[in-house]
């Protein structure tokens, strides 16, 4: 049996936090793409994955790996994830 500090974050704490970072991130990446003007296609084949990938993170509705995260920012040349103060 494990017990956690009691500090700990709940597991909807957890979730919540989850939850804003992809809706971060898909913000982030849409602003990026609007101001550059970029197509999902043309952010896929920059970052090396598929179309349906980029569509999902940019609607906040695929599981964000961070293989796909560093692929998205470095083809952006960009900081997506959100970054702590």
């Amino acid at each position: 049996m494990t017990s956690t500090p009691p500090d700990s974050p709940t597991q909807a704490d957890l979730d919540r936090a989850v939850t804003a970072a992809v809706q971060h991130v898909a913000q982030a990446l849409d602003q990026h793409m609007t101001a550059r003007n970029l197509t999902v296609r043309d952010v896929a084949v920059a970052a090396g994955i598929s179309v349906g990938t980029v569509h999902g993170v940019r609607h906040g509705t695929t599981r964000l790996e961070a293989r796909v995260l560093a692929r998205l920012e470095t083809a952006l040349g960009a900081e997506l994830w959100p970054r702590r103060p």
